[in-house]
């Protein structure tokens, strides 16, 4: 709102201009919080263009201002990823430990006089081995996963 006197007389006008302005910078801002999840996401200034149909130079500038927004964005982007990747992870664990145990009960039930040992063995260390592939480094740097004791594994 803009006050306007004319011959001593006010009045109040609302300018379209800035109304107008308002509305872009709404648009704008939806734009840019867009950008900022697109940009998280890995896609490129030229996908991103052809979606919001801003240039790319504009794009490369809103990457300069709001690098610390697409930072955080990408960490929680990366984060969900991890997430996914652990229980996909988890799922292989118990399924190579599972049939480690498989493995490990026959063996320990079966007159191995009638099996190869050393076919039943070769097959309880290569299950052993993938297992021991499964261990995932957390954010220490430590190695988390399961434990890898026989004695364990066997029960």
């Amino acid at each position: 709102m803009q006050t306007v006197t004319i011959d001593n007389i006010d009045s109040q006008e609302s300018n379209p201009i800035d109304a107008e302005n308002e509305t872009d910078d709404l648009g704008k801002e939806e734009q840019k919080s867009r950008f900022i999840h697109m940009r998280a996401k890995g896609l490129s200034y030229a996908k991103i263009s052809k979606e919001l149909k801003v240039s790319t130079s504009t794009l490369s500038n809103w990457n300069q201002e709001l690098l610390e927004e697409i930072a955080q964005a990408k960490a929680i982007e990366l984060e969900a990823l991890q997430e996914e990747y652990f229980i996909l992870k988890e799922g292989r664990i118990r399924l190579l430990g599972g049939q480690l145990k498989t493995i490990q009960k026959e063996i320990s039930g079966r007159d191995l006089s009638k099996v190869s040992t050393e076919k039943l063995m070769e097959l309880q260390l290569r299950y052993f081995g993938e297992l021991k592939t499964e261990y995932v480094a957390n954010a220490a740097g430590n190695k988390t996963g399961i434990k890898l004791d026989s004695k364990e594994i066997a029960e």
